[in-house]
């Protein structure tokens, strides 16, 4: 897995859709599969998923659930399909921490060009 970062405003046009960011930065993963964990409020903190598809910036929110025993996604991997970006936004201890999107080897390079 490779992980890059870059100012929130250089990929504005993949993370809008799915996140309001300002001033924060996005940490690149490009990865094939994705661990979804963290999904409810646990002590101040939750990650919120969100699937953008890249060809027209549709974005689906995974459904997680308020709690362990209702928290479907909790622990569970998904293989991340070409095409499809999952945008996490992570919530430590009530501070909004730098959203994280996972991209497909296939769409790195043409999407993030040098920095890949």
């Amino acid at each position: 897995m490779t992980a890059i970062t870059l100012p929130a405003k250089e990929l504005s046009w993949l993370t809008k859709p799915a996140f309001e960011s300002k001033k924060r930065t996005v940490t690149v993963e490009v990865t094939t599969r994705v661990h979804f964990y963290g999904t409810f409020w646990d002590g101040g903190s939750r990650n919120v998923y969100r699937a953008v598809r890249l060809a027209d910036g549709n974005v689906a929110s995974l459904e997680t659930g308020s709690s362990p025993w209702t928290a479907a996604a909790e622990g569970k991997s998904v293989e991340l399909e070409p095409g499809i970006a999952i945008v996490e936004e992570s919530i430590f201890q009530g501070k909004h921490m730098p959203l994280r999107v996972y991209l497909h080897p296939a769409n790195a390079a043409p999407l993030l060009g040098s920095k890949a």
